[in-house]
């Protein structure tokens, strides 16, 4: 099975990266479903009902989410009514949506999970509860072979800690969140396919898809009302191909795509 999950995809620019690429990728590679994250979709905060339609138009099965869900309120609506989308399972008392999934892919029941880190992640008030636990709770009465996690989170170290502890139990965990890819994909030794961030679609000369002037204020004066996306110039997709076998759910590779400016060519990088 051949998973396509693509990383953070953050506003304007990071839409038309994905309607740019996408159908591209699909058509040069296998690809049996698409994930993406979408937690930064409309304008850099949450996802609203017109982009969340635009996305899908664009070739994405399903759809994860982050620290940033709520930003949004119209992501709510989407939780209660579309069965292709979900939030950090271990956010405390917040009910609108779930946090795991599970979809067919090739007549196969795949779950599909997401948790957000503990680990200097601003949660806007939200309380998250421990995610290794959280996950526990599901790996331990889940039937599918194969289950894919999306950990957002901000730490490497809490990331990969968190796959080492659920190797030879899911299938694959992938971090998102810091809009950096890492040149870290590897399968461990029990089967689990392993990125500490798969990255991010959007601006290319832009401060993680935020431009670069109001980046700047931010972590120069520590201006926090500006957070204005970037919009133009040349574009930045990211994302991950995942093999894994149909028989055992375990990974037979993780491979990286990373498409920019300077290095334009579709390629899977080992």
């Amino acid at each position: 099975m051949k998973i396509l999950f693509i990383g953070d995809i953050y506003g304007k620019a990071g839409r038309l990266a994905l309607h740019k690429y996408l159908p591209l990728i699909k058509e040069k590679y296998e690809v049996d479903f698409v994930i993406l994250n979408a937690e930064n979709t409309t304008h850099g905060r949450g996802l609203n009902i017109k982009n969340y339609a635009e996305i899908k138009n664009a070739g994405v099965d399903f759809i994860t989410l982050g620290n940033h869900a709520f930003d949004n309120n119209e992501v709510c609506t989407l939780l209660k009514n579309k069965s292709d989308i979900i939030r950090p399972l271990n956010l405390k008392d917040v009910y609108d949506g779930d946090g795991s999934k599970v979809v067919k892919i090739k007549g196969m029941d795949v779950r599909i999970s997401n948790v957000v880190g503990r680990v200097h992640v601003n949660m806007k008030g939200l309380t998250t509860l421990n995610p290794f636990d959280t996950l526990e709770d599901i790996v331990d009465f889940s039937k599918e072979k194969i289950h894919i996690v999306d950990i957002h989170a901000e730490a490497t170290g809490e990331k990969k800690s968190f796959a080492k502890y659920f190797d030879g139990r899911v299938s694959a965990v992938i971090g998102t969140h810091t809009h950096v890819q890492t040149a870290d994909n590897q399968v461990f030794k029990n089967g689990l396919a392993y990125i500490s961030d798969v990255g991010y679609c959007g601006a290319y000369d832009s401060v993680l898809g935020v431009n670069n002037g109001a980046a700047i204020l931010f972590s120069k004066d520590q201006d926090f009302k500006s957070n204005t996306p970037e919009e133009k110039g040349d574009l930045e997709f990211s994302a991950v191909y995942i093999d894994i076998d149909e028989e055992t759910g375990k990974s037979n590779s993780i491979k990286r795509i990373y498409i920019t400016p300077n290095k334009p060519e579709i390629e899977l990088i080992n």
